[in-house]
């Protein structure tokens, strides 16, 4: 009868070590998924904030385009380099500026690339449309 008793307190030993081994597995490959969920979102809300980035720096390329041209009527391209101090700290930036002449006006185009020479960047290009103004119509 002894016997038997070891044997069934070893079979409980021996099922209670796998139970523990399971669970055990289970958390750690629950722990990966979930870790590699928060990496990829991780990634995903800086791939985010740089195109965010990107658009506005874009958008101020435009303005500054436009404000160049007003000054200076043959301004027609231009590349703007924004450093890092004036950003974020640790980043610089690169707008890549483009006036055509369209039948109607203008055309000016802005591409920005944030962070600047980087091999994950954010490239947006804005565009708009002028149109001339005809003279002696400044109602």
């Amino acid at each position: 009868m002894r016997c038997s008793q070891r044997s069934i307190q070893h079979a409980d030993r021996g099922f209670v070590l796998v139970v523990v081994v399971v669970l055990l597995s289970m958390s750690m490959t629950i722990f990966g998924v979930w870790a590699r969920s928060a990496v990829r979102e991780h990634r995903r809300l800086d791939s985010e904030a740089l195109r965010l980035e990107a658009g506005r720096l874009a958008e101020a390329g435009v303005a500054r385009a436009i404000a160049r041209r007003a000054i200076d009527p043959d301004y027609a391209a231009g590349t703007w380099q924004i450093p890092a101090a004036d950003l974020d700290g640790r980043h610089t930036a690169e707008v890549r500026i483009r006036i055509t002449p369209t039948g109607a006006g203008l055309r000016v185009a802005a591409t920005a690339d944030y962070p600047a020479g980087a091999v994950h960047r954010a490239r947006i290009t804005k565009q708009v449309e002028i149109s001339n103004p005809v003279p002696g119509d400044e109602s």
